[in-house]
């Protein structure tokens, strides 16, 4: 995690791996759709996931099974070597999902019980649903800065948020990082030219995350 602030620009798709944003995420900036209407791409994306979460044991699964009772669109599993595999493919047949559509991920938990604590550590593996067509635009990567903000900046912007407005941009600039002169010489030029001089309305997107 951390703070990462991105300049993103439209254009066309000229390499496989450029990301997109979907139409609805642009929607406060009609100007920026209208505009690029003949950069418009169809993509095909799940609708949504159904999550498989694999145990070690069963009393590892009843602990975090106390507090994260399973929703409908998950399934929670014991993994161990000797059936992992038969356990996953009756979850595949009884959910109707595509036994090779899926990616993994680690995670961690801790369950507290009668001032116990357990750490427990699962396997979260998400199948594709419902592939629907979804209008995108797709981007580039026009200037990028990691941290270097005060906490004043984390009051005045929201994470996850797309900014298309220059004064937007122009705005943080003064919640730059300034106890280090010589850092924030630096952070201020990359700022002013990666982010400001080369920022346009309609075609420039301020994304910032943390």
């Amino acid at each position: 995690m951390g703070l990462d602030i991105h300049h993103f620009k439209i254009t066309e798709k000229y390499d496989t791996d450029l990301e997109y944003f979907f139409l609805d995420q642009l929607a406060a900036c009609p100007e920026m759709i209208s505009r690029h209407e003949h950069l418009i791409a169809e993509v095909k994306e799940p609708e949504g996931y159904f999550d498989v979460l694999i145990f070690k044991n069963q009393k590892e699964l009843h602990a975090y099974a106390q507090k994260h009772p399973v929703p409908s669109d998950s399934a929670f599993i014991v993994g161990g070597a000797d059936h992992l595999e038969q356990e996953l493919k009756k979850s595949v047949h009884q959910y109707n999902l595509i036994p090779s559509d899926f990616y993994s991920v680690q995670h961690s938990y801790t369950h507290t019980s009668f001032f116990i604590k357990t750490n427990i550590t699962y396997t979260r593996r998400c199948y594709s649903m419902n592939y629907i067509r979804r209008k995108v635009l797709y981007h580039t990567d026009a200037g990028y800065q990691r941290s270097g903000m005060n906490s004043q900046f984390f009051k005045h912007f929201t994470n996850d948020t797309l900014y298309f407005r220059k004064e937007d941009v122009i705005s943080a600039l003064r919640y730059i990082y300034d106890d280090d002169p010589s850092y924030y010489k630096e952070l201020v030029d990359n700022f002013q030219h990666n982010f400001i001089d080369n920022f346009i309305e309609g075609d420039s997107i301020f994304f910032i995350s943390w």
